[in-house]
């Protein structure tokens, strides 16, 4: 089987643990825009799962909005970052989405399942399985709501500095 675009969980724990990851866990004019379009979608109460939760931002942000949150990422640092960032308030779970199936690890549904900077990283064909994976435990009333950069966006330059082994 050939190798995803993921690479492996050790290249993004060597992201995570990098000083310059660290100002993806505060607040920037790009979260803003996403927390604005995610308010729409919170439901007091309701169940988010953070996809590709990285730092813990938005992880953080659904806990604090009222959401049983569960954060999963592929890197365990992510997963620590996450932890921290919650306060322990959200559950953790470590998963390759396109190698486990969500519904084998999770017997209720989602409200809402969000990822941003997730799916850029896979080929179509692994971010199709993806979004079905995520289909699988999202609620009758559920959305996703996923963000990626655009391919023109200065990110695209940039990203290669940031994310060094992670394509």
């Amino acid at each position: 089987m050939a190798e995803t675009a993921l690479a492996s969980a050790e290249n993004w724990n060597t992201y995570w643990q990098r000083d310059q990851t660290k100002p993806f866990t505060r607040i920037s004019w790009s979260k803003r825009r996403i927390l604005r379009l995610l308010r729409p979608y919170l439901k007091q109460n309701g169940r988010a799962l953070d996809a590709g939760c990285g730092s813990g931002f938005f992880s953080s942000f659904f806990v604090s909005e009222g959401m049983h949150t569960t954060a999963l990422d592929y890197a365990p640092e992510a997963l620590e970052l996450a932890r921290a960032k919650t306060q322990g308030r959200a559950a953790l779970v470590q998963m390759d989405l396109v190698k486990d199936a969500l519904a084998e690890q999770f017997s209720s549904k989602f409200d809402l399942i969000f990822s941003d900077g997730l799916l850029e990283h896979f080929p179509v064909q692994e971010q199709t399985a993806i979004v079905k994976n995520w289909r699988s435990v999202l609620a009758e009333n559920g959305v996703i709501v996923t963000v990626v950069p655009n391919k023109f966006s200065p990110w695209e330059v940039i990203r290669p500095f940031y994310m060094p082994g992670i394509k």
